[in-house]
Order: C-alpha cells, then sequence, then structure tokens
C-alpha cells in the first residue's frame, strides 16, 4: 500500500478560552455588589453617669431671660415691630395708638425717560427727622445730595419728581437702633410680610437692621440685628 499523505492527517489544534464575557460580567457584579451592601449605621446617645456622693445644697437658679424674638412684620400700611412678649406701638400722636409701629411716608421719586418713551425711577428720597436718605436708611449730607441731583439732571434732562407713599426706613432704623440699646446682646431679627411683597423692601429692611453707628459722630459703625431669619410667608 502506498504511504498516506499528509492530507488524510487530522491535526488537533487547541482553542484560546474566551474571557472577555467573563470580564463584562464582573464589571457589571462588583459595582452592583458594593451599592447593595448594607453598611452598619452606630448611634450614639449621650448619657451622664450618676453621681454618688454628700448630699450639697442646691442654690436658687435665677430664672432664664426669655428670648426677644425680636420681628418686623411688612404690611401695606407699615412696619409692624414685635418680641416675644408684645407688638410696640407706634407714634404717640398716633389716635389711640392703632395701626402699625412705623407707618408709611410720603417720600420723593426721581424719574428720567428711557429711549423706548417708558418713565424709569432713578432715585427715591426720603426727608426723616431734617436729614435725607436714599436707598432705605442711608443718610447723604445736603452737599452729596445737590451733586446727586444735578448729575442726574444732565445725563436725563427730563428727569420728572413725584411723591408716593413707602416704608419709613429710616424710622424703623431708629426703633432698633433703641431696642438694641436694652438688648446688646441680641443679634438676631424676624422678618415676616405679606403676600405679594415687593423684594426690594425685605432687602431694605435688611439693610436697615444690619449695622448702626453707636454715637452720631462715630466712623465705625457696629452690628446692629446681623442674623437675619425669614419666615415661611417670604421664602
Amino acid at each position: 500500500m502506498g504511504k498516506r499523505t499528509d492530507r488524510y492527517k487530522k491535526i488537533a489544534t487547541g482553542k484560546d478560552v474566551d474571557l472577555v464575557p467573563f470580564m463584562n460580567l464582573l464589571a457589571i457584579l462588583i459595582p452592583a455588589l458594593l451599592v447593595s451592601t448594607e453598611y452598619i449605621k452606630i448611634a450614639m446617645i449621650a448619657v451622664s453617669s450618676p453621681r454618688i456622693g454628700p448630699s450639697t445644697p442646691t442654690t436658687q437658679q435665677q430664672p432664664e431671660k426669655p428670648p426677644l424674638n425680636l420681628t418686623v412684620a411688612i404690611s401695606s400700611l407699615g412696619f409692624y415691630v414685635a418680641s416675644s412678649s408684645n407688638v410696640l406701638p407706634g407714634a404717640e400722636d398716633q389716635a389711640a395708638q392703632v395701626g402699625p409701629t412705623v407707618p408709611k411716608v410720603t417720600v420723593k421719586v426721581y424719574k428720567a425717560r428711557e429711549a423706548n418713551g417708558k418713565m424709569k425711577e432713578v432715585m427715591r428720597l426720603w426727608d426723616y427727622n431734617g436729614k435725607k436718605y436714599i436707598l432705605g436708611s442711608n443718610e447723604i449730607d445736603a452737599a452729596a445730595l445737590e451733586t446727586k441731583i444735578n448729575d442726574l439732571r444732565a445725563m436725563n434732562p427730563s428727569l420728572q419728581i413725584t411723591e408716593e407713599l413707602d416704608h419709613n426706613y429710616p424710622a424703623l432704623k431708629e426703633k432698633l437702633i433703641n431696642i438694641k440699646k436694652d438688648f446688646k446682646e441680641e443679634k438676631q431679627i424676624i422678618v415676616s410680610a405679606e403676600p405679594n411683597t415687593n423684594f426690594t423692601t425685605i432687602i431694605r429692611v435688611m439693610d436697615a437692621s444690619r449695622k448702626y453707628k453707636v454715637e452720631p459722630t462715630d466712623e465705625k459703625e457696629e452690628f446692629l440685628f446681623p442674623i437675619v431669619v425669614l419666615s415661611a410667608g417670604v421664602v
């Protein structure tokens, strides 16, 4: 018989194992196991151990001073200033002291005409106790005010001055300063407002309650009630 040729020989060849699917499975399972792992939560309770020893006479403790809970409520009529005990009345000349603690006052409003023809407010001026204020409770002297008005007229020849009722921020700040003198350690004030209150009004109340001068001649300002808490109706 003749010899078999190589074409009749069966050549056994090995095949490599494909590990890619297994590695993909591990890549999915490991994060899933880590996410589903429940960690042990340790809670701590502070407990004071009882003391054993001779009894000592107890001294009568002075009752703690109740919190002031100073609150400024913004209404359409003015500001109501209240504490945890009562609501501060208004001015003595106010009829039967009925109404807000700090009622609204008449202020001057400076308006200029824009390119589209509409009138835009450029400044608002408060006059309280013989002093002038802008931006709510920022005092401005006569010379600086005259310069500011002249600049507004130069830039806006159509400058118009009208009057309207607005909240009396200088009087509110004066009221808060008087309260601070009796409650020097207090730093918090609560601000509440009626629905649809302009946010500018809230900002100006916060500015009026932030800093003050202990003496009018002082250059440095001290904190008045810097910690402001907005009630649920405001936020």
